[in-house]
């Protein structure tokens, strides 16, 4: 089993403080440390924005899946979507094996005709004539 390192940090109760304020700046420094200790790199504003970035694109990507998935609820059930949200929460950010549905299967999805879900009943937007 891999030995993953603990990296603890006391958030202080009192935030008004100047002491508390003093306090969690040392707790912010020692968890510097313990990552450069772990990885060998610095935190700097570059690495910083990098990651935000990453977060940001994999936000919008959720985002965009759930917009579909709002959509289409017989398609992407309740069930697909609470896996696909599980597995992105559980991967690395960035991976984009993680995602089961691409960016292609979100422009399919939302080529697909809209329909509504209300109170246990199929709404359609349009009426749908089907021939026997």
């Amino acid at each position: 089993m891999k030995d993953i390192p603990m990296i603890p940090i006391v958030y202080p109760q009192n935030r008004t403080s100047p002491a508390s304020v003093d306090y969690l700046i040392s707790e912010f420094e020692t968890v510097l440390t313990i990552l450069y200790t772990i990885t060998g790199n610095m935190v700097s504003e570059k690495s910083m924005e990098e990651a935000i970035a990453v977060y940001n694109q994999h936000n919008a990507t959720m985002r965009e899946f759930d917009t579909a998935a709002n959509d289409h609820l017989d398609v992407i059930t309740p069930k697909v979507r609470h896996v696909v949200h599980k597995s992105a929460f559980f991967f690395e950010k960035g991976d984009s094996r993680i995602y089961r549905f691409t960016p292609g299967d979100l422009k399919e999805i939302e080529r697909l005709k809209a329909e509504k879900y209300t109170c246990g009943e199929w709404i359609y937007d349009k009426a749908v004539s089907v021939s026997v």
